[in-house]
């Protein structure tokens, strides 16, 4: 007997459900919904004494902080933030970071200020910080701010501990030849560096802020790569600065107040990633001292890039940007890299057809021109019997036995994720061709005769005769040895198309 269920209960049974629906999606991804950044790392700072702050994180638990990625600076005129004193973390073997230094728990970090005579009581702390939760998401670089109070200043704590410069600048006052305004900053006040990463993770740029009354000399800056896995660091891109008549230097460029560098990148992945630099500059104060060269290495954390390679920064200034592209249209550029530039700017479906013009214009270069006879002889040696579809056939592998052996070497420049053309720039390679091309020159002077043994030569010949036939492995084998012959006369775009295909990192 079958049981009647009216419609209308049906469809209120339906309603019901749908109703039910939000409740049990809630229940079953509570546990799994991530915390706020604020949450999950509590951020709160106290001042501990007159020039140290100390500042505190609550890490929830299965959540975790990168030791590296914590950074202090200042928001207020006239105080400055020094060195922090980071303790110890964990090592975690981490999936984006490799081997890093990670904090769990609680984490207290101390943190020393400088304050000038002039700074108000009221100091503004800025806290940037990164972690990830244990489930395998991390967060975007965090801000996180704390309004502090200061006690009154006093001659005692408005006086560091004297250094060379100090000595310099209080024995003068006894001497009668200055004041307190000629009290000069410690090179760590007056000149304060940073790195911050562009939002396409394809450059980054170098601040400097500069206290009044100091100066940063232009051609002093040097920038140097410590260490980024798949980063090449490109010519720094500085932006005009004042004229000054140096009493040092004579007439020179110099900045003030503040300066941006750009600093582009070539990257062979987009993976997130750190990046440590090396920087060196100098500068002076406008009353008449100059500080010795300064070296610093700064780290600078890089977010996901959206395509690998190099890019202008979108946020260079106009005058960087323009001095940039002038430099750039008047040095000379290899063929290779000039069509390099052109792959990395189009889309995929341009890319893959200029791959294809590119291959059908190398068909009629004067290197492929040899290849004709030889092909020509492979169909002939078949003799009176060969039909179309032999010759096709026979045609066909001969030109995909040379077309295998260029994707061969792509699909190790693209398995080997690296720029070949920066990984050839080494002394050691460099130097070992130049030998090599030394000695060979020295056959040319017929210092020695330099030719293929005769046992070998026999071989060969044996081998090629064995390949008249026109089997298609033989053919196969004339096409690949082809290949090879026909690689002096395309290699601007081989090597082009090798570079791009590096740069990528994808072998497919």
């Amino acid at each position: 007997m079958t049981s009647y269920r009216p419609r209308w209960l049906n469809s209120i049974l339906s309603l019901l459900l749908l109703l039910m629906l939000p409740t049990l999606a809630t229940a079953l991804w509570e546990d799994d919904e991530l915390l706020e950044a604020d949450k999950a790392f509590a951020f709160s700072a106290s001042v501990l004494s007159d020039n140290t702050v100390g500042v505190q994180w609550k890490v929830a638990d299965d959540y975790y902080m990168y030791r590296s990625r914590i950074q202090f600076r200042s928001d207020t005129p006239g105080i400055t933030v020094g060195e922090p004193a980071l303790p110890q973390g964990k090592i975690k073997d981490d999936e984006f970071f490799g081997k890093v230094e990670i904090y769990r728990g609680t984490v207290n970090v101390q943190v020393p200020i400088t304050r000038t005579a002039a700074a108000p009581d009221t100091f503004k702390l800025i806290a940037v910080s990164q972690g990830c939760a244990d489930q395998g998401i991390c967060y975007p670089p965090h801000t996180q701010t704390a309004d502090l109070t200061l006690a009154a200043l006093t001659v005692e704590s408005a006086t560091p501990a004297k250094g060379p410069l100090d000595k310099l600048s209080s024995l003068t006052r006894e001497l009668g030849f200055g004041g307190g305004a000629d009290e000069f900053l410690d090179p760590d006040v007056a000149f304060r560096p940073r790195l911050d990463a562009s939002d396409d993770g394809l450059s980054i740029t170098a601040h400097w802020d500069i206290e009044d009354g100091y100066y940063l000399y232009r051609d002093k800056f040097r920038f140097e790569l410590e260490d980024g896995e798949g980063l090449t660091l490109q010519a720094a891109q500085l932006p005009p600065g004042d004229i000054k008549e140096d009493e040092t230097f004579g007439r020179v460029e110099v900045y003030h107040h503040g300066v941006d560098v750009i600093l582009p990148l070539i990257r062979s992945n987009s993976a997130a990633t750190t990046a440590r630099l090396k920087v060196a500059y100098q500068g002076c104060a406008e009353a008449g001292i100059c500080y010795p060269p300064q070296t610093k290495s700064l780290e600078v954390a890089l977010p996901v890039a959206a395509t690998t390679g190099s890019a202008q920064p979108p946020d260079a200034p106009a005058a960087t940007a323009a001095d940039s592209d002038a430099s750039r249209d008047n040095a000379p550029v290899s063929e290779q890299d000039r069509i390099v530039q052109r792959l990395a700017a189009g889309n995929i479906a341009l890319t893959m057809l200029s791959f294809f013009g590119f291959g059908l214009l190398l068909a009629f270069t004067p290197c492929v021109f040899p290849m004709i006879p030889i092909l020509s002889s492979i169909i002939v040696g078949q003799g009176s019997k060969i039909t179309t579809h032999r010759a096709f056939i026979l045609s066909l592998v001969y030109v995909l036995a040379m077309a295998l052996t260029y994707t061969g070497a792509g699909v190790v420049a693209g398995l080997s994720g690296e720029n070949l053309q920066a990984a050839f720039q080494n002394p050691w390679i460099l130097g070992s061709f130049a030998a090599v091309f030394v000695v060979l020159s020295f056959s040319m002077f017929g210092f020695y005769d330099l030719q293929v043994p005769a046992a070998l030569q026999s071989k060969l010949s044996e081998v090629s005769g064995r390949q008249q036939g026109g089997t298609l492995v033989g053919v196969a084998v004339m096409g690949f040895l082809s290949a090879l012959i026909v690689g002096p006369c395309v290699a601007a775009p081989l090597a082009a198309a090798l570079i791009y295909i590096g740069q990528t990192g994808d072998p497919y």
